[in-house]
């Protein structure tokens, strides 16, 4: 401790004590030093309120860096707390003051309340000469942090990039497993805080199933091909064209085509004419009465090709795929030079080969266009056309019933028409807000979980995704609205923008987007994503975005609510430190004492 400057002044003032001659200067002497004391007291109460305001605003500094270090133990957020003191009171302060602070933690309900309590020995200067040589300074800082009543919605790219460098996926269940247990106290979420999560590449998935009222299940279709091409490989689609229009010619259509053309047989016939090879096309049939026939001429031809070679880069997995060139291959090539159709009396078949009845012609049941079923359908299209003929001739096409097969439809959904794809208006406002059942582009895709309060639950499903597919970050925001909103398809919620009810969208992603029912293009893609970022923003979704090492950053850091709700991570090791920021700022931390 330093010496007082009036440490030595009684031993100076011994000599006047004894001597009668002196008690008029020991009473002026003494009068004098209660003076002083007086005087200097009132300084060093100045020096302790200032030390004292010091060290109050230090140790608020200390309790809020204690009250948002949530996922730390209670070593390690006294360790946090004790540095915000020292960077703010400063090092050389805290020796020179003994200051020392300890906190305390207690979670009541949905709020945890810390205390960070300072206490710091100040030396007097002039106080000393009664006896006070130090003050005892205490200040006590408190703080709470409470979740408020909250919606997430986790929209994750699970996209193959996600599993190239396994760390990034690895990371992010790590990660998630952290953010989502700092929700629980004691294994229970006090704060009731709903979280949904969005897995997606270019589609999303929920779980299967044939009623949905707010999916397009689309219509089922068939294509007409051939049960063998008789003759030679490749003349199916001229066998379809004679059957098409042998019971449809211009002016002379029997009043049943479909009853004609059930009696429909096939023939062909392989010859040499002008030093080129030749084959006919016949299809006979008969109808109203009358008897038909229609005949395809082709020329038979050859077309060589040497394949170029070269390598492509899967730009979701870095994977690159490479072709050998110089191979050279030949095939056949058919050009139709010519058409005859007759009817009435009985068609020559004189030099062809008989290929088979109208069982020549099958039918496959296509569902890229969806799972619904169709009735039988006769259909006019329109025909082949000869070299040597100006006209095209229509043909008539029966097809067949198709079965329903919602019951194969496995739960995923492409973008919605536009301009529904990039918003959350509910599907009843027009048939083209519905959501496009199709086929699954992975198998690995999880399904979509709408909101809920349970929470291990929750972390268990997230730790169990798998990637795969390539990026449309589209389909991803807005689906983290449709979690969202009130209406369906899950409609377990409020509405946007209610007054008790905070919600929030976190959006993770590592890729450009290159895929969507659109585009298959990231410029075009970037442009529905940002439409869908504007209007989860505009529905009062609080929007923070997570990029990790790769993908638009202008784009992603655009789509978050505010510049500092966007996080841009250079190595995946970063996403637990990002997502607990994310949610420290979610949570209200504010002083109370």
């Amino acid at each position: 401790m330093r010496k007082s400057i009036f440490s030595g002044l009684w031993q100076r003032l011994n000599p006047f004590r004894g001597h009668q001659g002196g008690n008029v200067a020991v009473i002026f002497g003494l009068s004098a030093m209660t003076l002083v004391v007086a005087a200097g007291g009132g300084t060093d109460v100045v020096r302790q309120m200032d030390v004292r305001s010091r060290l109050q605003d230090a140790a608020d500094a200390a309790v809020l860096r204690a009250v948002m270090s949530s996922k730390m133990t209670d070593e390690q957020r006294e360790i946090a707390a004790d540095q915000a003191f020292v960077n703010n009171f400063g090092f050389d302060n805290a020796e020179r003051y003994d200051a020392e602070g300890t906190v305390g933690k207690q979670v009541i309900g949905n709020t945890t309340h810390v205390t960070y309590e300072v206490e710091a020995t100040v030396e007097n200067l002039f106080l000393q000469m009664i006896g006070m040589e130090t003050t005892t300074v205490t200040v006590v800082a408190k703080a709470q942090s409470q979740m408020r009543k909250s919606e997430i919605a986790f929209v994750l790219d699970v996209t193959g990039s996600m599993s190239s460098d396994p760390s990034r996926i690895t990371n992010l269940k790590s990660s998630m497993d952290s953010v989502l247990k700092s929700l629980l106290t004691d294994g229970v979420n006090a704060s009731e805080t709903k979280v949904a999560i969005v897995p997606f590449n270019p589609q999303v998935r929920v779980e299967k199933g044939i009623s949905y009222s707010y999916i397009d299940y689309g219509i089922g279709s068939n294509s007409e091909g051939c049960t063998s091409s008789p003759g030679d490989d490749g003349l199916c689609n001229y066998y379809r064209d004679v059957y098409g229009k042998v019971c449809y010619q211009s002016g002379n259509t029997p009043s049943d085509i479909v009853a004609c053309k059930a009696t429909a047989k096939f023939y062909y016939k392989s010859y040499k004419s002008g030093g080129n090879n030749w084959i006919d096309v016949m299809v006979t049939a008969s109808g109203g009465g009358k008897n038909f026939s229609y005949i395809d001429q082709i020329q038979l031809g050859s077309k060589t090709t040497t394949s170029t070679g070269g390598c492509s880069t899967n730009s979701e997995t870095g994977v690159e795929t490479c072709t050998q060139g110089g191979k050279t291959t030949t095939s056949t090539t058919y050009t139709l030079k010519k058409q005859n159709g007759t009817y009435s009396g009985t068609p020559s078949t004189s030099g062809f080969t008989y290929a088979g009845d109208k069982t020549l012609i099958k039918y496959t049941n296509s569902y890229s266009g969806g799972y619904g079923g169709r009735e039988a359908q006769v259909k006019e299209e329109s025909g082949l056309k000869s070299s040597d003929d100006n006209k095209q001739p229509k043909k008539i096409v029966h097809y067949p019933v198709v079965p329903d097969t919602k019951s194969n439809w496995t739960g995923c959904i492409t973008d919605r028409e536009q301009s529904y794809d990039v918003s959350a208006d509910a599907y009843t406002v027009n048939t083209k807000a519905l959501y496009k059942a199709v086929s699954c582009a992975s198998n690995n895709l999880g399904v979509v979980k709408g909101l809920t309060t349970d929470i291990t639950t929750t972390n268990t499903y997230v730790q169990a995704l798998k990637t795969g597919g390539s990026t449309n970050v589209t389909i991803g925001v807005q689906w983290g609205m449709e979690v969202l909103s009130p209406a369906e398809p899950f409609a377990s919620t409020v509405a946007f923008k209610d007054d008790t009810t905070l919600k929030y969208m976190i959006i993770i992603t590592d890729g450009q987007n290159t895929d969507s029912r659109w585009f298959k293009n990231t410029v075009d893609i970037d442009k529905r994503t940002k439409l869908a970022c504007e209007a989860a923003n505009a529905q009062g979704i609080t929007v923070f975005v997570v990029r990790v090492m790769e993908g638009n950053s202008d784009l992603l850091k655009d789509c978050a609510t505010k510049d500092e709700y966007y996080y841009d991570l250079t190595s995946a090791s970063q996403l637990n430190t990002a997502l607990s920021s994310v949610f420290e700022a979610i949570k209200k931390t504010r002083l109370t004492q």
